[in-house]
């Protein structure tokens, strides 16, 4: 396997990297709303009914979860590190 080599020094890679998710997010949040014109499909903190059990509200939830995870790799890709120490890997 060949050595990854960056540009970005190391010290602010975990700085880069927040920055690259932090922008994703809110992109995704911003296309999403444009896009369905609706917010995003978070968790409520209301005791409000909803229909959370509905085809549309599940795709939605999966489509919005594959879109952050993307969001993730991506900032993982730029620097961003895990600091959890139990996770080694």
């Amino acid at each position: 396997m060949a050595r990854r080599t960056s540009r970005i020094p190391r010290p602010l890679r975990p700085l880069v990297g927040s920055a690259v998710l932090v922008g994703a997010v809110r992109a995704i949040d911003a296309i999403w709303s444009r896009a369905a014109g609706r917010k995003p499909p978070l968790p409520s903190s209301e005791a409000v009914a909803t229909d959370d059990g509905t085809p549309a509200a599940v795709r939605d939830r999966l489509l919005y979860a594959l879109l952050l995870s993307g969001a993730l790799r991506l900032a993982r890709r730029a620097g961003l590190r895990d600091d959890d120490p139990s996770q080694d890997s």
